[in-house]
């Protein structure tokens, strides 16, 4: 549903292994060009080859102004694409992909929604269940996002527990906190059964929505402690599921636990992700934090 003559830039291996077959080898819209947002895979890199962030900006930059005919999006933006909005570009959501542009004016795709409608049909009645659990998820996750940034429903909007997050996660982003406290709530009424599945990029999301919500509650940080406890509690089974150096939600607990004395389980972390390198420095102001 891309334009033609359109660039897309694929985020990580759900999106670049499908998509790179689908282009190279099956032929598949051969006017779409493919880039890897990190310098991965393909031979026309343009980022993850310059020595600063300031540098990529400025590649990025170079090229939405070579050529403005030229329609630029990104199957899930990087934190590199999303700083862009921050040096004059506008960053529009259009669902299934999001789109860097120069201009503020949002230019509509052609709709998904009944590609989104079909696919979540065929999700509600069991048709995906042999799917590996990690990219069924995923591209549940962006059909559901589909319907959700053009406000339409679904009955597994309601009932899938990572679409509820997605959906949480939206309306925090448009500022309606009140009812994305509603929808997380159910997720807590639901017992959980989605954390047995092992899915950390679910626990992320959930926790994202989560401090979201707490932090905008007009009280005092102190008095917010217990909930922050609870949540910590609830996501820490992430960081044993996926006990790598770039588990986002390990990250995220050590980010929060240099904000106060929070006891986000500082020496099982440092027995798990002490010998990373890239989380030394947060270990430093989390073990401050406790002090």
């Amino acid at each position: 549903m891309l334009p033609r003559g359109a660039a897309l830039f694929l985020h990580s291996d759900q999106d670049v292994g499908p998509l790179s077959y689908a282009s190279l080898v099956a032929g598949v819209r051969k006017d779409v060009r493919l880039y890897s947002q990190h310098g991965h895979l393909f031979g026309n890199r343009i980022l993850g080859m310059g020595p600063t962030q300031e540098a990529e900006r400025a590649t990025l930059r170079r090229f939405l102004e070579r050529e403005p005919g030229k329609r630029l999006f990104v199957t899930w933006p990087s934190p590199l694409i999303r700083s862009m909005t921050l040096h004059g570009a506008y960053l529009h959501d259009h669902g299934h992909v999001h789109e860097l542009s120069l201009s503020e004016r949002r230019t509509p795709l052609p709709s998904l929604s009944d590609v989104a409608r079909a696919f979540l049909d065929r999700h509600g009645s069991g048709a995906y269940e042999d799917l590996w659990a990690y990219h069924r998820q995923r591209i549940t996750g962006a059909m559901c996002r589909v319907l959700i940034v053009r406000g339409e429903d679904h009955p597994v909007l309601q009932q899938h527990y990572y679409c509820k997050v997605l959906l949480a996660r939206h309306l925090i982003a448009r500022k309606d906190n009140a009812r994305a406290a509603e929808v997380l709530q159910e997720v807590l009424a639901s017992g959980y059964p989605w954390l047995k599945k092992g899915l950390p990029p679910i626990y992320f999301h959930y926790m994202v929505a989560r401090l979201a919500v707490i932090n905008a509650k007009p009280a005092p940080a102190v008095s917010k402690a217990p909930e922050y406890q609870v949540l910590v509690d609830e996501v820490f089974p992430a960081t044993e599921i996926l006990p790598l150096c770039n588990n986002v939600v390990t990250r995220a607990l050590l980010q929060l636990g240099a904000q106060g004395p929070l006891d986000i389980r500082f020496a099982a972390l440092k027995e798990s992700f002490g010998h990373c390198d890239n989380l030394l420095p947060l270990f430093a102001r989390a073990r401050r934090g406790r002090s």
